[in-house]
């Protein structure tokens, strides 16, 4: 028996936003805005454009000037179904100075609540609770588990299985006080949570709608909705208002819960609760036609929104709206105590005002619509001013508004009742006027001696504007995806029609938001030119004094160094030698830049020269007989230098006399052998980060109160007389006296709380300078210059830990017990700091980032001011770790190919950058062997990014270069750039003919000048290219033949007539309704061509169908043509289904079109910028060439061995196609309702919606066409294709509960009956809902060292891509069994070993969910690929404990990793 092993990992994390928080997540500084779409949760800042060049002086665009910045990520083990800030110092003291933490919910029925926690920089745990293994009962149901948090932070409580409530005590009861001698002692106890059963109360509950926590209660009061009796729109006339309304007061220690309000007979289609805070109270209750508003002690009051809820609903409603409003799935967030924001489902933000009178009861609404937006998944009102709009539709927004008062005139003003008051009509019979009830209970007096003393005054209306700040960007839905050829790529990078360079486009946004997006997961620069260089090794440029229009310098020349020279250039329009000038041309030079005040600095071996751009200023020599300088680094007036024997030099640039600048030595370096320096680096900080600490750990950061150190009973609070009636009559509960009494504590050390939403970055911060040098020993010093004070040590930095928070400095340092079985020199070589450089990046340079290079792996710190206080005289900083996926290291295959086994840095001793690719051979053919490209020690590898196409960062050369770019959002971003191969080194360019540029050297000693392309966006996970087409991408296919893609768009429109079948004769019927009545929505579809090279929609190729026919399926096939199957020609056929309602039948048509292409001259005002591109743009036209009718609906169509291939109804039919029309010639009985077809070969695979796949076989001799094998399982799948792993061939099908299962045809096996059935060899939950899938050919190019078989073996693999609906992309790729037994290894130690966000379990992430019982065992063989690639961001310690429990080298875990990384880099 043989089966099939495969790795699964999402590369690219989903995008969508669900869930949006505004809290103190993680600083108390200000207010973060956290997002969570899926299972990723971000975390952002709202920061001051001010650094961008705004305009200060204009106050009324300070919220047009804000942006988000990213702050956090956090990526967990399970999907968020809802979230809620729970305030912690609120809920345990009553107070605002300790972090908020976040309450998430997962399905089925599982609550985290979490915190962040400085240290770990993670979330963690402070509670969970799993209700997912709850007995059956007869009132469970399918739910998402909504979680609700009390307004006074005294308990939340989550829905589970829909119909138990489970509350969760957030604040500790005062259970005793004591007095022990001295000392005063408070006992609290911790209150467990309990859970509610709805169906066994007084009045059963089932089926919740929506339950809220109401404001102004002395207990937490749960506002329940629900419907008991359910109906539906189609029996309306049997059966209404079924919704209900119960209200529960929860006591917490006695855990009773008693209902206090009932209401029913609430129209049915009611759906969602607002809350009213005080001075008004109540909720109000949104319905798809209606809206209500109910408190406890008045009768409801509601209104009809649109026309349709006079036939929906008796509920007595009053008509106030103008304009008609449809409520369903609308999204809605509080501006005020009065006013609630609503984003309605066609994207129309309303404004809705609550009109009250002088005892606050709501009389009326006003409704306003602002702007137009995209349909919503959450809305959340920020501080200041400012709106967040989280979509899945979409891009995400941030929006600010501004209000104005409206005049008053027509509705938009309220008539205040006169002095006199009349007596009204009241409806209830139970229920007395508030006015008659004061005079009953106080007295006329009493009554009309207040009226007299309070102000009467109008309720004030605005008018609200709305502004987009910024946006986050979204590629979900995905509909389709397909992969097509690269065609807009340098000819350098092309690499033959052998391998084509692919990109993936895919279909996504919704409506109006609709847009096509290509991806590419490696970057393909724009080449200008080359040039053929031999021995060179590095280069540098340099700044001049010239400007370019956007104010960036431009580079004057360019500096080349070989072994034993340099060259030095000029970068104006021409690239010209410079022989005349104050550089070194004897030498080759170690490094050059850019020092203070167009001053230049160029490092030789032996000397260190300075000049004002060519010119000559000082030289500064070392001394006879000391070693030759290997590295430098500059920043403004320090040099660092570092000799061969490890130690460094502190240069400094005195500029006593502004004419005649000197160089002299403002350090030496006096460290022992045993801590010899590997690597350094100089920093210049502007963020204020780097301040140095005055305080002492004890003495200043912690004061204990006076309570805990004398001893005695607190003393009580002076109250106010306010205070004293809020204390005896205030609807606010007091569980713990710590709202009266103070209990002992240590206060935190004092944080300014910040009193705008918006983040301002002080650009005005002095400069401080810093050296941060990297010992042999692993050991990181930070050191401030010119003093040369340590401030900063971390004693075993190889460990590359999460993050380190405290500084080593006054630690006494203990050896490592692995470490003190090896020698002096074996221990410093182990782990050595190959390079360090520390960069700013981000807004004003504000985020710095230490870029470190241990071995060849690259670690990332993001440098950030210290939580807890650190010891006097260091500095206040800790380092955090970016954790990515991004493997530069060689696979281990192609090291032992090299003659010298060493990692990517070769040893000193080798001075050629080039070694033979074979390792053992030594006859005469091993010197036509190809060339091994190896970096010599001298190259550095960390090349800082500076204004590339707007980008700022890192660049990391080597063997698999990587660019590391900081980008608007303030994201690093870690993009591939494989396709030129290994790159020696790199230099920023800006000049007349490559503005914003670079250029680098090759392997095959070609330096490259290039740009990034423009009209690409690097600020997302892969670089990518969004076209908004306006309108919904249903389906997406790649015309081989034309090089263009063919899509079916839709787009909505209302419709006002209805088909009517007249004496055998469709006509349409005329709806005549009032004017607030709401139309249906019809979708119309067109078949639209996508120019390639231009990327727009081409306006000739267009094919708009009927106004109720349905295009459901569209391919591009290769068919014959009248019986010569030899010549294939690629069409494009579509299957069409014309619904036109109940009472008349479905019927579909098959057609088939042409493509024919022109070449033309666009129009002069085309809006692209590439003239080469706008003269060969083709032209398109589509020609109709049959049309073929079925009798139901077509569903999905498909080619195979040159016949068309088609599903109808239940049956799917093979057509020949002949004389321009298509002849059924084969069919075989099918599935409910054929999704969709994929064919390879001869072989057809077909799923279902409801029956999950089948498997037949075509034989285009006989004609026959037959059933091998199915799949018997109830599966409502969503998308399936082949899955090939050399000779073994197997069918991947994904279903709408986010299963993947692996399929295989094995007749040999018990379980296949004879093969009649198809045996499933992989059970897994993906956690995402697949929608598509696109199948590439793997790669062999990163593995050519090795023999003919592992090359066959890799290029006989399809990786299959899939996307997801929450704009995820990952793949699933086959490996080797063996790979497999050691990952598989890998994932069960990590599972028990290491902690996860949140606290959840990846293995209950992964388990296979069934909607039923199953008497069959799970299958495995799917590896988990986002659970093991952590391994490679986890410290030195956890690796090797991991690998000591599997028994094998960490090393050779990594190379696995490298493998399936470097085997799936293909587009």
């Amino acid at each position: 028996m043989t089966s099939m092993h495969a790795v699964y990992n999402l590369v690219h994390p989903p995008t969508s936003v669900e869930h949006a928080l505004w809290c103190y997540l993680t600083t108390l500084k200000h207010k973060q805005l956290v997002t969570i779409g899926a299972n990723v949760i971000n975390v952002y800042r709202v920061l001051d454009r001010q650094y961008e060049g705004f305009d200060l002086s204009a106050p009324a665009d300070t919220s047009s000037r804000a942006k988000l910045e990213h702050q956090h990520s956090f990526k967990l083990f399970g999907n968020v179904m809802s979230a809620v800030v729970i305030s912690r110092g609120m809920a345990e003291r009553g107070e605002s100075d300790m972090l908020d933490a976040i309450a998430l919910t997962f399905s089925p029925a599982k609550a985290v609540i979490v915190m962040y926690d400085v240290y770990s920089n993670d979330l963690k745990p402070l509670s969970l609770h799993d209700y997912d293994n709850t007995e059956p009962s007869l009132h469970a149901r399918p739910s998402i588990p909504e979680v609700r948090v009390d307004p006074e932070m005294r308990c939340a409580a989550f829905l589970a299985h829909g119909y138990k409530l489970v509350v969760i005590p957030l604040r500790k009861e005062l259970q005793d006080e004591k007095t022990l001698g001295d000392s005063y002692l408070q006992v609290y106890r911790n209150l467990s949570s309990f859970v509610i059963d709805l169906s066994s109360l007084e009045e059963p509950v089932a089926n919740v709608l929506d339950f809220q926590f109401l404001h102004g209660y002395f207990e937490p009061t749960l506002f329940v909705i629900y419907q008991q009796i359910q109906t539906w729109t189609g029996r309306l006339a049997m059966r209404k208002d079924t919704i209900a309304m119960t209200t529960l007061s929860i006591n917490l220690p006695h855990q009773s819960y008693p209902i206090i309000w009932t209401q029913n007979s609430l129209p049915y289609d009611c759906f969602r609760i607002v809350p009213i805070p005080k001075p008004i109270g109540g909720a109000l209750i949104f319905g798809a036609n209606v809206l209500i508003y109910m408190n406890q002690s008045i009768p409801p009051f509601g209104v009809m929104t649109n026309s349709l809820a006079r036939a929906t609903t008796d509920f007595p409603l009053k008509s106030a709206v103008e304009e008609k409003l449809a409520l369903d799935t609308s999204r809605t967030c509080l501006l005020d105590s009065d006013k609630v924001t609503t984003i309605l489902k066609t994207g129309d933000i309303i404004i809705i005002t609550l009109l009250v009178d002088e005892m606050n009861i709501v009389r009326s609404f006003h409704f306003q619509k602002a702007a137009t937006s995209a349909q919503t998944c959450c809305i959340l009102n920020i501080e200041d001013g400012f709106l967040f709009l989280g979509c899945r539709l979409a891009n995400s927004l941030l929006l600010s508004y501004t209000r104005q008062i409206a005049p008053k005139q027509g509705d938009w003003a309220i008539q205040r009742p006169p002095a006199v008051k009349k007596r009204r009509i009241n409806t209830e019979a139970d229920w007395i006027e508030p006015d008659n009830l004061d005079e009953e209970l106080y007295g006329e007096s009493v009554v009309q001696m207040h009226k007299d003393t309070s102000v009467a005054s109008d309720q004030v209306i605005y008018t609200y504007s709305l502004q987009v700040c910024d946006s986050l960007l979204n590629i979900g839905p995905i509909s389709k995806m397909t992969i097509g050829e690269c065609l807009n790529i340098s000819e350098e990078l092309s690499t033959g029609a052998s391998d084509l360079e692919t990109e993936l486009v895919v279909g996504s946004g919704h409506d109006k938001n609709g847009a096509i997006t290509v991806l590419q997961r490696t970057v393909k620069p724009h080449i200008v030119t080359t040039f053929e260089l031999p021995l060179y090794r590095d280069l540098w440029t340099i700044q001049g004094t010239s400007k370019d229009e956007k104010g960036n310098f431009r580079h004057s020349c360019l500096i080349l160094s070989k072994k034993d020279s340099t060259a030095i250039l000029e970068t104006s329009e021409e690239i010209n030698e410079i022989e005349d000038s104050g550089f070194v041309y004897q030498e080759s030079t170690i490094f050059a830049g850019n020092a203070d005040n167009n001053l230049v600095i160029q490092v030789t071996p032996t000397k260190i020269v300075l000049l004002e751009q060519t010119a000559c200023k000082d030289v500064l020599t070392l001394e006879e007989g000391e070693s030759h300088l290997v590295a430098a680094s500059i920043c403004d007036l320090f040099i660092f230098v570092l000799n061969e024997d490890g130690k460094y030099h502190i240069v400094q640039i005195k500029r006593s006399d502004p004419e005649k600048p000197k160089l002299v030595f403002a350090k030496r370096s006096q460290s022992p052998e045993s801590q010899r320096v590997t690597c350094g680096c100089v920093y210049k900080d502007t963020s204020g980060i780097f301040t140095v600490s005055q305080k002492g750990i004890l003495s200043d950061s912690a004061d204990v109160s006076e309570t805990s150190i004398s001893g005695q009973p607190p003393t009580e609070k002076e109250l106010t007389v306010d205070e004293e009636d809020a204390l005896l009559y205030s609807d606010k509960a007091v569980l713990d006296v710590s709202a009266v009494f103070e209990p002992p504590r240590i206060k935190p050390e004092p944080t300014e709380v910040a009193k705008t939403s918006i983040v301002h970055l002080d650009t005005e911060c002095s400069a401080t300078y810093w050296c941060v040098i990297g010992l042999a020993n692993g050991m990181l010093q930070m050191l401030s210059l010119p003093d040369m004070k340590l401030r900063y040590v971390v004693s075993k930095f190889y460990h590359a830990k999460k993050a380190y928070t405290t500084s080593d400095i006054f630690t006494e340092l203990k050896p490592d017990p692995e470490e003190s079985l090896l020698g002096s020199d074996q221990r410093q070589a182990k782990f050595p700091i190959n390079e360090v450089n520390l960069v700013g990046l981000g807004p004003a340079n504000s985020r710095p980032h230490l870029f470190t290079l241990l071995s060849d792996e690259l670690t990332i710190y993001e440098i950030r001011e210290s939580f807890p206080t650190q010891a006097q005289g260091t500095l206040q900083i800790s380092l955090y770790k970016f954790c990515h996926e991004t493997l530069l290291q060689q696979w281990l295959g192609e090291r032992k190919a090299l003659k010298k086994v060493s990692s990517l840095y070769p040893g000193w001793e080798d001075e050629d950058p080039y070694i033979d690719e074979l390792a053992n051979t030594e006859d005469a053919a091993a010197e036509d062997a190809p060339k091994r490209f190896k970096i010599p020690k001298l190259v550095q590898r960390l090349r800082v990014v500076n204004n590339v196409s707007g980008y700022s960062g890192v660049f990391v050369c080597g063997y698999h270069p990587v660019w590391i770019l900081m980008t608007a959002k303030g994201v690093l971003r870690p993009h591939v750039m494989w396709a030129d191969g290994a790159i020696t080194n790199y230099a920023n360019l800006n000049n007349v003919n490559c503005p914003s540029g670079f250029l680098y050297f090759t392997q095959k000693d070609q330096l490259r000048i290039s740009v990034l392309p423009s009209n690409w966006d690097y600020d997302s996970h892969w670089p990518l290219r969004k076209i908004n087409i306006k309108a919904s991408v249903l389906h997406i296919s790649y015309h081989l033949q034309r090089k263009c893609y063919v899509l079916v768009t839709s787009h909505t429109e209302p419709v006002n007539r209805m088909p009517r079948l007249v004496m055998d004769k469709l006509e349409p019927e005329l709806l005549e309704r009032d004017e607030n009545y709401v139309y249906p929505i019809i979708t119309k579809q067109s078949l639209r061509m996508m120019q390639h090279e231009a990327w727009q929609l081409d306006s000739n190729a267009k094919w708009d169908a009927d106004e109720w026919e349905h295009i459901t399926a569209l391919k591009c096939v290769k068919l014959a043509n009248e019986g010569e199957r030899s010549a294939l020609q690629e069409y494009v056929v579509i299957g069409c289904s014309v619904v036109y309602g109940e009472e008349l039948p479905c019927r579909g048509i098959i057609r088939m079109f042409d493509l024919n292409v022109t070449r033309g001259t666009p129009p002069a005002d085309d809006p692209h910028e590439d003239d080469d591109i706008i003269e060969s743009t083709p032209k398109y036209s589509l020609h109709l060439i049959c049309e073929h009718e079925q009798k139901g609906p077509i569903t999905a169509v498909n080619a195979v061995e040159g016949f068309l291939v088609s599903s109808s109804g239940q049956k799917i039919f093979i057509h020949t196609f002949q004389y321009n029309k298509f002849t059924a010639c084969a069919f075989v009985d099918a599935t409910p309702f054929t999704l969709g077809i994929h064919t390879m070969k001869s072989f057809v695979l077909s799923n279902d919606i409801y029956k999950s796949v089948l498997l037949h076989k075509f034989d285009p001799k006989s004609k026959a066409f037959c059933l091998i094998s199915k799949d018997v399982r109830r599966v409502e799948s969503m998308a399936s294709c082949f899955f090939v792993d050399n000779k073994l061939l197997g069918f991947l099908v994904t279903d709408t509960k986010c299963n993947m299962s692996l399929l295989m045809y094995q007749p040999e096996m018990k379980e296949s009956h004879a093969g009649q059935r198809l045996v499933k060899m992989v059970d897994f939950n993906s956690g995402c809902k697949i929608n598509c899938f696109a199948n590439i050919k793997c790669k062999s190019s990163f593995f050519k060292s090795q023999d003919a078989r592992k090359m066959k073996e890799i290029d006989n693999k399809l990786t299959s891509f899939f996307g997801t609906l929450d704009g995820g992309i990952g793949y699933v790729v086959p490996i080797q069994e063996k790979l497999y037994r050691r990952l598989r290894m890998l994932q069960n130690t990590m599972n028990n070993c290491v902690a996860q966000s949140a606290g959840l379990n990846p293995r209950q992430y992964r388990c296979q969910i069934e909607g039923w019982r199953v008497l069959n065992n799970s299958s495995r063989g799917m590896i988990d690929g986002d659970l093991i690639f952590q391994f490679a961001s986890l410290s030195l310690g956890e690796r090797l404990e991991i690998a000591d429990r599997i028994g094998i080298d960490w090393h050779y875990l990594i190379d696995d990793l490298v493998e399936v990384h470097h085997c799936t880099t293909l587009f």
